[in-house]
């Protein structure tokens, strides 16, 4: 008898799990905040195509992580300049709300996983273009 009530508790909690788990996807679309603008287009020729060098801000928390990459990156992107300034994961969200809207914001950041949604409800992090979800499937 222990075993099959044992079995009706495993199969219970295990399909509870994957009810809990699936997600809840609408066929409508969701709105986004009034007056906010979720598409962006590209300029007709950027400065990564033109040759010009182009300035990337590089938030990071480890100065060691970002002196070691800063190289590699410039040595594999001759048309960038890397320009790193140390500002925590837990921090970046935060203050690129305050400096995006300006400019000021880091173009590259680490944010923890737990703050996607917030940044995505915010328009920190928008969709990734087309043209770069094929970049990173051809990888």
């Amino acid at each position: 008898m222990k075993k099959l009530v044992s079995l009706g508790l495993v199969a219970s909690l295990s399909f509870a799990g994957l009810v809990a788990c699936s997600g809840n996807e609408s066929e409508t679309p969701a709105e986004t905040p009034a007056g906010s603008d979720t598409t962006t287009e590209a300029p007709a020729e950027t400065p990564a195509t033109s040759g010009e060098k182009v300035e990337i801000k590089l938030w990071l928390d480890d100065d060691d992580y970002a002196a070691a990459i800063e190289p590699a990156i410039e040595a594999a992107y001759p048309n960038i300049d890397i320009v790193y300034e140390k500002v925590g994961a837990v921090d970046a969200r935060t203050k690129l709300e305050l400096d995006g809207p300006a400019g000021l914001g880091g173009d590259v950041f680490i944010q923890p996983h737990d703050g996607m949604s917030e940044s995505i409800i915010s328009n920190i992090l928008l969709p990734l273009g087309s043209d770069m979800g094929a970049m990173i499937e051809e990888r």
